[in-house]
């Protein structure tokens, strides 16, 4: 991805570990292939919230007023009509462009900010869960919870929990 580099060589035993882990059978390879994958996934995370955006990363002016409004905006029912309003472009060639210029989709990137965001609240804050969910943007507190997890590999209890 464009807008995301990782330099795996830093934390190339977490890589090997995982590759060992899956190709033996036991049980006790079962958790290390867990806890190599948690690990990881921490690593992102934490790379990713020193990731901010701003305009003159090298993206087309109209793609940097978009990241520069979700940005301030994620919190809120953004949808892919306002993004592409900004571009003065529609719905569907505003959705190909932002992946072609970005490396990533529209919504995926939403959900990465929105993430992120629950992230830094679950390690930083003792807010519920469903307080977390609402102040990252989420619809619900359900959706919040199925995507935390699809996207982590972790529910936002366990997630609280580990960091």
């Amino acid at each position: 991805m464009e807008w995301f580099c990782y330099d795996v060589r830093k934390n190339n035993h977490i890589f090997e570990g995982l590759i060992k882990s899956y190709n033996t059978s036991d049980a006790f390879s079962s958790q290390l292939l867990v806890n190599g994958t948690y690990e990881l996934c921490t690593i992102i995370y934490d790379a990713l919230k020193n990731y901010d955006v701003a305009p003159n990363k090298g993206y087309s002016g109209d793609i940097d007023k978009v990241l520069v409004y979700l940005n301030e905006n994620f919190k809120d029912d953004v949808s892919l009509e306002t993004a592409a309003d900004i571009c003065h472009m529609n719905k569907s060639y505003f959705s190909r462009y932002f992946k072609k210029v970005t490396g990533i989709g529209f919504s995926r990137y939403l959900t990465a900010l929105r993430i992120k965001e629950a992230s830094l609240l679950l390690k930083n804050t003792n807010m519920s869960i469903g307080e977390i969910a609402e102040k990252s943007g989420f619809e619900s507190q359900q959706h919040f919870c199925y995507i935390f997890k699809k996207e982590t590999g972790l529910s936002a209890g366990e997630y609280r929990k580990r960091t």
